[in-house]
């Protein structure tokens, strides 16, 4: 699996590519909130709104699916940022405007490719026409 770095305050972190299972829920949770997001140029208060909206077992999933993607530079190594075992964040310095920029930068890179290959199939016509189409076998 690929790993994507990014800075979060003064801190390095990696993210490992989720699995397609898990882009596949995590997009179906988010879908609904997108077009919104999207009309308003993805301000932060779009995204807020969105979130405030959405069940909080899906806030979680969404959240917890990502955190335990992430890892953190420490020392010469990486440590994970979410303790299963206590299901929390790991480190006490990461506040929740932060916990947001992360769970975004781990998810950005997976779902991208996922949303537009929907909307990709969606605005192909001939794609999507063979893809509902059942496939006739002719008997010789």
């Amino acid at each position: 699996m690929s790993a994507t770095e990014f800075k979060v305050g003064e801190h390095l972190y990696s993210a490992t590519r989720l699995d397609a299972f898990t882009q596949l829920h995590i997009g179906r949770r988010l879908a609904p909130g997108l077009a919104f997001i999207t009309a308003q140029g993805g301000k932060f208060n779009a995204i807020l709104e969105v979130l405030s909206s959405m069940a909080q077992a899906d806030v979680d999933f969404i959240v917890t699916c990502a955190l335990k993607a992430v890892r953190r530079r420490s020392g010469d190594g990486w440590a994970p940022i979410y303790s299963e075992a206590g299901n929390r964040i790991a480190f006490d310095d990461i506040d929740g405007i932060q916990m947001l920029e992360i769970v975004g930068r781990a998810v950005e890179g997976d779902l991208s490719p996922f949303f537009s290959g929907l909307v990709k199939l969606a605005f192909d016509t001939d794609q999507l026409t063979s893809a509902l189409s059942p496939t006739q076998k002719t008997s010789s």
